[in-house]
């Protein structure tokens, strides 16, 4: 009777199921970094130029609060962010649970719900916008909190998958802070010859979330299919 040799299995803490991946092996994280980091430049450069007149050229002169109100609304957008982009760092959330769940609190609190309010008290003041445009920041505003605040009460409930996809989704939508202004400027060129004002600021208002949703959700279904060979192979 021969004696079949089963192999060593390996100690290291990198082999070791659900283990924490090192930052640097996360080659996804610095570019990220970089693209919200350019996305905030842009803004502040653009807006908080203290001169009213250039930044709020599109918002009607009735409303002299328009500019204070943008002012704290690309703040809180800011810290929306910021915050995100250390939430979706595994290795933040790993290695420092406590911290993670306090920025957490912070995306919201201090991102998340006072930008997409100020957001709400702005759109009012655009001047003649297509109403596809603006139901479409409306739409943005409303799934940008309902995914954070539902994706909070998740994982107070215990359900980490669940609070996983919806603050995916979250990230998905905070990224449009990015996302609409590049193509914004991809579709410059096409302006207005080719796509009026009306598709034009239509496109750039749907455009960016929904396509950073549509490929966060393409991605988490992807995911979903790989790990579930894998979680009903014996060796795993």
């Amino acid at each position: 009777m021969s004696i079949t040799q089963v192999p060593p299995q390996s100690t290291s803490p990198a082999d070791k199921p659900g283990a924490a991946t090192a930052w640097w092996r996360r080659p996804w994280i610095l570019p990220l970094a970089a693209i919200a980091a350019a996305a905030l430049v842009y803004s502040w450069s653009t807006y908080i130029t203290f001169d009213p007149r250039i930044a709020t050229a599109a918002l009607p002169p009735e409303y002299p609060l328009k500019y204070p109100i943008l002012i704290a609304h690309i703040t809180f957008g800011t810290i929306a962010v910021t915050t995100v982009v250390l939430q979706v760092w595994p290795w933040l959330h790993r290695r420092h649970p406590r911290v993670h769940r306090w920025i957490g609190r912070v995306y919201l609190v201090g991102g998340v719900a006072p930008s997409a309010g100020l957001a709400a008290v702005l759109l009012p003041m655009i001047a003649e916008p297509p109403w596809f445009a603006w139901a479409s920041r409306v739409a943005l505003e409303v799934l940008w909190v309902a995914t954070t605040v539902v994706g909070v009460v998740a994982v107070r409930r215990g359900n980490v998958k669940v609070h996983r996809w919806l603050m995916l989704c979250s990230f998905a939508l905070t990224m449009d802070a990015f996302s609409s202004r590049l193509l914004k400027v991809a579709l410059l060129p096409l302006y207005p010859d080719v796509i009026g004002p009306t598709a034009y600021m239509t496109i750039v208002g749907l455009g960016g979330w929904l396509a950073n949703l549509v490929l966060v959700l393409a991605w988490l279904v992807w995911t979903s299919r790989r790990r579930r060979p894998a979680a009903l192979d014996p060796a795993v």
